[in-house]
């Protein structure tokens, strides 16, 4: 699962890792959780790709409004294509959702450890999303889900799911809205490191949460 992740990279390292033709100068995220706005990447039809803020936590299109049944932060990729909530945006509206690490919590006989997790050779990486708008006569609410999948070994004794990670080379495809560019296999060597507790306030946020 993904219910906490962090951005700290600049606009300069975004332009150039996702190759955006429109960019936004960013706050450095270090605890970005659920309901909060956060930067994702979509692409136009002329391949054309744009940094956006959407809500994280998917709103369908076709629910009432922010009803918390429909405010779905992590969405399954064995079953998108099937669930009433994520399936149209499956076949129309990908994403992309750009990090630099994601956290986990471990829980033994001394209580909750949070950990947090890297790609060892990608400072800047995306997790993949889909996105949605609802809307009434008076507001619009753009927001995103990210996909899950199971844990990969490296990752297994942290939690059953993982965020899937799109490799860079299939960007394009996977925001062309084309289901190939999530079924590549894609193994990175992560790097884990045990946090402070200050991680765990969502409120909390700065460079100081990444100390040991």
């Amino acid at each position: 699962m993904c219910g906490r992740y962090s951005l700290a990279s600049n606009k300069e390292d975004l332009t150039g890792h996702f190759e955006l033709q429109t960019a936004y100068t960013l706050k450095p995220r270090y605890n970005i959780s659920p309901s909060q706005n956060c930067p994702i990447i979509t692409q136009n039809k002329d391949k054309t790709r744009k940094l956006r803020s959407m809500r994280w936590g998917l709103v369908p299109h076709w629910s009432k409004g922010l009803d918390h049944k429909f405010s779905l932060f992590n969405a399954r990729s064995e079953t998108i294509d099937r669930k009433a909530s994520f399936k149209y945006s499956f076949r129309n509206r990908h994403c992309l959702v750009p990090a630099d690490g994601y956290y986990e919590w471990v829980t033994d006989r001394s209580g909750k450890t949070a950990h947090r997790i890297t790609i060892k050779s990608e400072p800047t990486f995306a997790f993949a999303g889909l996105w949605d708008i609802w809307q009434d006569q008076s507001n619009a609410i753009y927001s995103f889900t990210i996909l899950t999948t199971p844990a990969c070994s490296q990752l297994k004794s942290l939690h059953h799911r993982m965020p899937v990670i799109i490799n860079p080379q299939h960007y394009s495809t996977w925001l062309a809205n084309k289901e190939n560019g999530l079924s590549e296999k894609n193994d990175p060597v992560f790097t884990t490191s045990k946090v402070g507790n200050r991680v765990n306030d969502p409120r909390n946020d700065g460079p100081d949460l990444w100390l040991p």
